[in-house]
């Protein structure tokens, strides 16, 4: 008996900006316009630990439990695909059969979560996606010790920290940033009232992490190469600094293949249509 994959799409959200200016929102709200519009395999958007508190999930606290990062949440990731997605989906053992897989979907700066989990589960994870990837060059080339520190320490700071996030939680700054590095023609109310609700001094420690650098903190030079599965690069036309620093994804990884969509870098928010479109496509569906 011979039985089709049953695949998932796993999707995480993160903007990113340029590596200094990184986004400020990780919950899975980003991935609600692509849902809306998804005809396909289930997709499971998720919060990542510390993210998506202002719809139930838990804070997280680095002075009590701490956590590496992005390995924390790759590993989050891997509970979520073993105990839950895969689970539901496996049946009694028969000769021939071929086992559930999923498709990882990254949006951003959440490219190492995603890279990571395609490298470190070649038998589950089947393809991968990133949607407006950091360049090669910033995927390639490591943070320097000295600079997350500063960051972090910048960012945790009582005074100059809490500070700036009072002033980037405004709904005027998240307009502004939102503007000028992640839409094409201008975001749009429901993107500001979900970024504005998700906010706030709970929401702070993973955004401190990941703006800080942390995600960047080594090369992942050897697991792109390395990588077996098809991967698909999804970029904004109007991402124009990027376009051509994306163009050794394809270069440098055998199964890469790189689509230009309308729209800067949240194409899954600006062009939900025409994501779905290509990754349908690009599962054969």
């Amino acid at each position: 008996m011979v039985e089709d994959t049953c695949e998932s799409l796993v999707a995480f959200y993160s903007s990113f900006y340029r590596r200094e200016r990184s986004g400020i929102g990780m919950s899975s709200w980003f991935w609600k316009r692509f849902l809306s519009t998804w005809q396909g395999p289930a997709v499971y958007a998720v919060d990542l630990i510390g993210c998506g508190v202002s719809h139930g999930a838990d804070a997280w606290n680095p002075e009590e439990k701490g956590m590496s990062f992005p390995l924390g949440w790759v590993k989050g990731c891997e509970a979520l695909m073993e105990q839950v997605i895969l689970r539901s989906h496996t049946k009694p053992f028969s000769l021939g059969k071929r086992y559930p897989t999923c498709t990882i979907m990254v949006q951003g700066g959440l490219a190492p979560v995603g890279v990571s989990l395609a490298f470190r589960n070649s038998q589950t994870v089947d393809r991968l996606i990133l949607a407006s990837p950091p360049s090669w060059k910033d995927m390639t080339t490591a943070v320097p010790e000295r600079e997350l520190a500063r960051n972090y320490n910048f960012l945790k700071s009582p005074r100059w920290g809490n500070l700036a996030f009072r002033f980037l939680e405004t709904r005027e700054a998240v307009e502004f940033f939102s503007n000028a590095f992640l839409f094409e023609k201008g975001c749009d109310a429901e993107w500001l009232n979900e970024c504005v609700t998700e906010m706030g001094v709970a929401v702070r420690p993973p955004v401190q992490v990941f703006n800080a650098g942390f995600c960047m903190h080594r090369s992942y030079a050897e697991e792109l190469e390395s990588l077996s599965q098809p991967v698909l690069i999804l970029q904004g036309r109007d991402d124009k600094a990027r376009l051509s620093e994306r163009a050794l994804y394809e270069t440098s990884i055998p199964t890469c293949r790189i689509e230009t969509l309308p729209g800067k870098n949240v194409l899954p928010w600006e062009s939900p249509d025409a994501v779905g479109l290509v990754v349908r496509e690009f599962l054969g569906l």
